[in-house]
């Protein structure tokens, strides 16, 4: 298949798994979109995800019909675009989008999201449907990185003296804001970084420090790798 072909077919998109949402969902690079109903979103998503509205079974002929159909979904669209744009080059720029289980109807959404990304000249490799079942299977494997826990988590803990000063350092963290400082302390993370998933991280003195991730992760060993220990 030709890489114009590969442009035009909803199906070359990349599919992405949970795990590479897990690596991926920190960095300043990737724009987390789900497609599912308000509600559902309100309900629960993705930390750090972001709600686009998809109307159901929207019909189109051409790329200037699509955009006329959606109209202001497409500013939304647009903005949530340019706000990564305003930090990071075009090329760096990855959008993974989810939603539930297969439908038809999730099918016709990602088909528009694919289009969007063809529209505003983005290849193949910058857009990643994760795979079914999707927001449910990552929410069985992290729900601490779901909204939902990390909001009752807040309200649970709002008085510990330890987890007020880690959401203060957390607040303060180094954002990329464009500069060379930016970019490099935005890559701190708050997760280590999976190389075989369940099985072995790399992470730094933090992580190996904070019992919460490692129970989270179930890190039960720590290798130094560092020149002082």
């Amino acid at each position: 298949m030709t890489e114009e072909k590969a442009k035009e077919d909803p199906s070359c998109s990349i599919k992405c798994d949970i795990y590479d949402v897990f690596n991926k969902m920190e960095s300043s690079s990737t724009l987390i979109l789900d497609i599912r109903s308000k509600d559902a979103y309100e309900v629960d998503h993705i930390q750090h995800a972001e709600h686009f509205a998809i109307p159901n079974d929207v019909q189109f002929s051409s790329a200037q019909d699509l955009l006329l159909k959606l109209n202001k979904n497409i500013d939304a669209f647009k903005t949530k675009v340019f706000q990564k744009l305003s930090i990071i080059s075009k090329h760096e720029l990855c959008i993974i989008g989810y939603s539930d289980d297969r439908t038809l109807q999730n099918a016709q959404k990602f088909n528009i999201l694919f289009q969007l990304s063809v529209i505003f000249g983005l290849s193949n490799k910058q857009l990643q449907i994760l795979r079914e079942p999707g927001f449910s299977l990552f929410k069985r494997k992290y729900p601490f990185l779901c909204h939902r826990y990390l909001q009752q988590e807040e309200m649970d803990t709002a008085t510990d003296f330890h987890s007020i000063l880690d959401a203060i350092k957390l607040k303060n963290r180094p954002k990329n804001d464009g500069t060379l400082y930016g970019k490099i302390k935005s890559q701190d993370r708050e997760y280590p970084n999976a190389i075989v998933f369940d099985k072995l991280y790399l992470g730094n003195s933090e992580h190996s420090q904070s019992l919460k991730h490692l129970q989270q992760l179930k890190i039960t060993h720590i290798i130094n790798a560092t020149l002082k220990y």
